[in-house]
């Protein structure tokens, strides 16, 4: 695949466009401490990340055997289901409903508190890739329509095509959002190029939708390391004007 003959591009948005939001252990952690659990909140973030990832699995599983639509966003009470059950996995005792209530409540308000923040010089890198000719689009992990997001930075008139999806069978490192998004700008995969943060998630499935990788180091350096050869690296989104020429 040439560079020359990318006729489409298209982002992720957390640590690509946006900082990343705080991270999920260490505001796992701080909930714990909240809720009085200290001994679990001094877990090694391995331990916590292997709970979390149990749970999310269970979640997953649901997820396919009820055919959830893409776009499926989690009720008030699928929330406090899954925070019942990873209660459960992390040994918890006692009234875990009640708790689960308190720890959704105690999420959304530290979530609230971590939203990420649009890129600096993203906005005019995007502008110009657009005057260029390509096509933009938008393929992310996320549960959230994105479109406010980019209505707030003022960035959606530029993307021709979005996508998002939480739903595992969906969302990257599946092709399926990327292939939608290819679709949609009528442009074949092998003329597009994808845009991401994360080896496992976004360079994976920019390599089985057959687009061109390219992997932004800004917000995490230390995924270079994990960079196959033949994905492009980049650490700042200036560094995508004439790269595709």
């Amino acid at each position: 695949m040439s560079r020359k003959d990318i006729q489409a591009i298209v982002f992720d948005m957390g640590g690509t466009l946006y900082d990343t939001p705080r991270e999920i252990i260490s505001m796992t952690r701080f909930i714990l401490k909240e809720l009085g659990l200290t001994k679990l909140a001094d877990h090694s973030d391995q331990q916590l990340l292997s709970i979390a990832e149990s749970a999310d699995a269970l979640f997953d599983k649901h997820l396919v055997e009820t055919n959830a639509d893409p776009h499926w966003l989690p009720s008030f009470d699928d929330s406090v289901e899954y925070n019942q059950v990873l209660l459960e996995k992390l040994g918890v005792e006692g009234d875990l409903a009640q708790m689960a209530y308190q720890t959704h409540k105690k999420w959304v308000k530290e979530y609230s508190k971590s939203q990420p923040k649009f890129l600096e010089s993203c906005r005019d890198v995007l502008e110009t890739l657009h005057e260029q000719g390509y096509a933009l689009g938008i393929a992310s992990n996320r549960r959230n329509d994105p479109i406010p997001r980019l209505e707030a930075a003022n960035v959606l008139h530029l993307f021709d095509a979005i996508e998002y999806s939480c739903v595992p069978g969906y969302r990257k490192p599946s092709p399926y959002m990327l292939i939608q998004v290819a679709s949609k700008l009528k442009t074949n995969p092998r003329k597009c190029t994808y845009v991401g943060d994360k080896v496992n998630y976004d360079v994976e499935a920019a390599k089985r939708a057959e687009f061109l990788p390219i992997l932004i180091t800004w917000c995490d350096p230390k995924e270079a390391e994990k960079a196959p050869s033949n994905c492009i690296l980049i650490h700042h989104m200036k560094e995508l004007e004439g790269l595709l020429e």
